[in-house]
């Protein structure tokens, strides 16, 4: 028994349906592959493949049984994923993942839709059926153990087993064409299972560009597959939980072109698997695609690129792939905390076995993809760790991190933007409160002993009457709101919280290193 190989973590695979029948198979081209049976028509319909080979049948069997004892989902044989299987088995082997584009035309061609976990053996002819059960259990039931699958295929080709886990998360409410004629369009309504919600509909279109074709607080979705453009269109259905967003569906729809009916390599791939130059090659892979697209390059940020690699490492360590952490919590904390200002934060998580794989497979997802090729996006910093699983081969977990530099920090013009909205509110609520330039000042000073670390902030109240006082402002006391980062307007809204004794007020900004600080300043008098 060889290892195995854990291949498609990320990787929204697509699918259709029909009931194909055999065809003659015709000679595949140099190293592709022709599967065994007849691509399906739309989306949704079942697949006729089978009888299963007895070390799968075993395998699917053993897997059944596991997941009862584990309190799990049941599991269910899927003939569409056998098919699947069968079509992938030919080009495995053991130690090296899957071309994802070959596993996006398997799934494709026999109606996949949802991500699949994929696992590879390599079956020596003299092994019972029921030892290769035994021997892939441990591997398969520490994916049960994790994770929640509900359907399950397997299939043997020429000596090499392949088993693939997956669950449905969405529902359609009506099946969905493979392919149109150009300038045609279909439906494309349902919703994202539970525990997911806020569903999303996006598209990249046959020239790159990507779309969102529907968005919002709801768990349905309802939209049109537009084919206004010839070629494919990669179409993806995403939904959010507690763990952040995720792929729940992805597939090829065809328009105006008829599907593949085979497969074949699109060159020779690298297969960088060391992490520190895997995070080179994933940085020249997607400097090239921003190239080609026309966009401006991302200059890369060491502050970004460690706080990516700790995710990776904190997705390793605690055995999950997601973007939001119960430590560290989601992207836009973990940049706060790198101290790296931003006016927009993405980030993209992949893991295959080398990096050529995880960047082909995030290009292949519709949202990864935009957020690679974002015009705004400015930085970058990118994190890769190994993760080795028993039972498994050596695995690439890789984190990428987007920020938008924000516009210049203009401390005058910050302190003038709170000044004003607190005068409106001042005075639409009647307050007796007056600006006084005295305490402009006073807060201008605070917030630039704030900002270069001069001044704690436990000691922020006392330091601000001892100045005040200093600069001739007789008060009793003071109110000090602090409001950090590039936007400083809602610290205008405490205006509604003063107290009778607020009599005067004055605004102060200041920006140093990496903290854009804005203070407010209220004094208080009997």
């Amino acid at each position: 028994m060889r290892r195995w190989t854990l291949f498609g973590v990320v990787l929204g695979l697509a699918g259709c349906g029909g009931a194909p029948a055999p065809i003659p198979a015709p000679p595949p081209p140099p190293g592709g592959v022709v599967p065994a049976t007849r691509g399906v028509e739309r989306f949704g319909a079942p697949v006729a493949f089978g009888p299963p080979h007895p070390a799968a049948a075993a395998v699917v069997r053993r897997a059944r049984e596991d997941a009862r004892r584990l309190g799990k989902p049941p599991l269910r044989r899927d003939t569409a994923l056998d098919a699947v299987a069968a079509t992938l088995a030919p080009v495995g082997r053991p130690g090296t993942s899957f071309p994802p584009d070959l596993v996006r035309f398997a799934a494709d061609h026999h109606g996949v839709v949802e991500p699949v976990l994929t696992y590879l053996v390599a079956v020596l002819p003299d092994v019972p059926p029921a030892d290769i059960a035994r021997q892939a259990a441990p591997v398969v039931e520490s994916s049960l153990r994790r994770g929640r699958y509900d359907r399950i295929g397997a299939a043997v080709v020429d000596g090499t087993l392949v088993v693939l886990l997956t669950e449905r998360r969405v529902r359609f409410d009506a099946d969905v064409p493979r392919a149109l004629p150009l300038n045609h369009d279909a439906p494309l309504e349902g919703r994202v299972l539970p525990p997911f919600g806020r569903a999303a509909v996006h598209v990249t279109l046959p020239g790159g560009a990507a779309r969102t074709l529907a968005e919002g607080d709801r768990a349905t979705f309802r939209t049109r597959l537009r084919c206004a453009e010839a070629g494919p269109h990669q179409v993806e259905v995403m939904g959010v939980d507690d763990e952040g967003p995720r792929v729940l569906a992805n597939f090829t729809l065809y328009c105006g072109v008829a599907p593949p009916a085979a497969w074949a390599p699109a060159g020779a791939e690298g297969r960088t698997t060391e992490p520190a130059e895997a995070e080179r090659v994933l940085l020249r892979l997607l400097r090239a695609e921003r190239a080609a697209a026309g966009l401006p390059s991302v200059v890369w940020d060491d502050r970004l690129a460690a706080a990516a690699r700790a995710h990776s490492a904190d997705m390793r360590d605690h055995d999950f792939v997601a973007h939001v952490s119960p430590r560290t919590g989601d992207v836009s904390a973990r940049v706060e905390r790198a101290r790296v200002p931003a006016a927009v934060v993405m980030e993209n998580i992949g893991a295959a076995d080398t990096a050529e794989a995880v960047h082909a497979g995030l290009m292949q997802s519709p949202a990864h993809r935009a957020a690679i090729l974002d015009p705004e996006a400015t930085r970058v910093g990118i994190g890769v760790v190994v993760a080795d699983r028993a039972h498994t081969t050596r695995t690439l977990l890789a984190t990428q991190v987007f920020v938008a530099d924000p516009p210049p920090f203009v401390p005058a013009a910050a302190a003038a933007t709170v000044r004003d909205a607190f005068a409106a509110r001042v005075a639409a609520a009647g307050h007796p409160a007056r600006h006084a330039p005295a305490l402009d000042r006073v807060a201008a000073s605070l917030a630039e002993d704030l900002a270069r670390r001069r001044l704690d902030r436990d000691a922020l109240s006392a330091a601000a009457l001892e100045r005040a006082v200093a600069a001739g402002v007789e008060l009793d006391g003071v109110l000090v709101a602090v409001g950090q980062g590039q936007d400083p307007s809602p610290l205008a809204q405490s205006a509604g919280a003063l107290p009778p004794t607020a009599r005067r007020y004055g605004v102060g900004a200041a920006a140093a290193d990496d903290l854009r600080l804005t203070v407010l300043l209220v004094g208080l008098s009997r």
